[in-house]
């Protein structure tokens, strides 16, 4: 008999004529992680391998990772006695990888044992599945031994690396606040790793060692643009430069500038030296309206909330989203929609939002056929799993100053897309 492909969601699967469904039955012992199967052996990265806990199904990548071919790991320690069924298909001989998207790991613990061939991921959640982070990372193998160490938020290295290959997170994780401090613990120079878009608000301090001289704060040079306001708080002032750049920008101390870098050159709004035989005219423009409380002003006319918190509302009702402030002319939201299975193939999958002005769903704002996440289930896969996922930041004007703005959303036949969404600053 011939070899076949089975068609399965972004991967091709081999198969041989030899093709066997084998179970294994395995008893847990107190806090036990990691299972050696003797019945059978399994190729990897392939679904040959399904696992089972005293009959509930267990996800890859979310609740167990394959090891080598003969063993996987659970990534949440077994309780004593729980029984453990893996099934294998022991004619699956390789997998070809076809994938034009991202896969989506649950946390970052699967990150750092991960062991596909996928070079960019979503981890769905920060240190545990469903915690809201959401992040995206790109695989950075090109390094000497010791170069990437893991602070479990920018920089994973995989389990028994040796730091010379790292996942390096690019995208801005919704449960971020906009503004991060960086403090010199010591009287030198410092040089930060900052992601690409991270925040908006970078603050200087000094509480480790007070400052006695001028320093300087090197970003690691992404070659790319990049805008945000640099406060200094410390008692000298700061010489803001890129790496490999050419020229930096000072802050004096106790001063707010709008820093523009373009990989080499670094410009501060307000630096700009006086004109010779003119008068030296310095002004500045500032708000004296106080922000609502748990949020921060970081510009004339625009206040950020220290800790967004996020909602994931039911669908098919009108929620309401208050003002914060009686003089908000403008809310900034983030809108996360994710497009789920439903065990059923042939069929497009999506979710889709509509945001209004008003605070009863009344006045459109935009269109749910512009924020919709879509994907296609080709064949049936678990109930629940992610066919597509959107991220929206939005500015919405309420129909009257200090309004409430609302959304609505929902999903296709079964009901099983998300929606999450997070009120995160507003202009006054």
């Amino acid at each position: 008999m011939s070899e076949a492909n089975i068609w399965q969601p972004r991967t091709i699967v081999d198969t041989n004529a030899d093709v066997k469904r084998v179970a294994e039955t395995l008893v847990a012992t107190e806090g036990q992680t990691v299972f050696t199967l003797t019945a059978f052996s399994y190729a990897l990265d392939t679904g040959a391998l399904e696992v089972f806990i005293d009959g509930v199904y267990q996800e890859i990548l979310v609740d167990y990772v394959e090891s080598d071919t003969t063993s996987f790991t659970l990534l949440s320690p077994a309780t004593a006695g729980d029984r453990i069924i893996a099934v294998g298909f022991t004619g699956i001989t390789a997998a070809v990888d076809v994938r034009d998207t991202d896969i989506f790991i649950a946390s970052f613990a699967g990150l750092r044992a991960y062991t596909g061939t996928e070079t960019t991921v979503y981890v769905e959640g920060k240190t545990s599945s469903g915690d809201g982070s959401e992040s995206f990372f790109y695989k950075t193998p090109i390094a000497a031994p010791g170069t990437y160490s893991d602070d479990d938020l920018t920089t994973i290295v995989p389990t028994g690396g040796d730091g010379s290959v790292a996942w390096k997170n690019n995208r801005t994780p919704d449960t971020e606040v906009r503004s991060l401090s960086l403090n010199y613990t010591s009287d030198a120079d410092k040089t930060v790793n900052v992601p690409q878009s991270y925040y908006g608000l970078i603050r200087a301090t000094d509480t480790g060692v007070v400052l006695t001289a001028t320093r300087a704060m090197t970003f690691q040079n992404t070659g790319e643009p990049r805008t945000l306001m640099f406060e200094n708080k410390t008692a000298q002032a700061i010489d803001v430069g890129v790496a490999g750049g050419s020229e930096f920008a000072r802050v004096p101390a106790g001063v707010t500038r709008y820093i523009i870098m373009d990989g080499i050159s670094v410009d501060a709004v307000g630096d700009q030296a006086a004109i010779t035989g003119l008068p030296n005219l310095t002004e500045a423009v500032v708000s004296t309206k106080p922000c609502a409380a748990g949020y921060t002003r970081v510009s004339p006319n625009l206040c950020l909330r220290d800790n967004p918190a996020i909602t994931s509302p039911a669908s098919n009702t009108c929620i309401a989203i208050p003002n914060p402030s009686a003089d908000s002319t403008a809310l900034m939201i983030r809108i996360t929609l994710v497009a789920r299975s439903a065990n059923a193939g042939g069929n497009r999958r999506s979710a889709f939002c509509s945001l209004h002005s008003n605070g009863v769903c009344s006045d459109l704002f935009i269109s749910s056929s512009e924020l919709a996440a879509q994907g296609y289930e080709f064949t049936a896969i678990a109930t629940t799993s992610v066919i597509a996922q959107d991220h929206f930041e939005l500015v919405i004007r309420p129909s009257a100053v200090g309004g409430d703005i609302s959304l609505s959303w929902a999903s296709d036949v079964g009901g099983n897309g998300i929606l999450h969404y997070s009120l995160v600053g507003y202009y006054d």
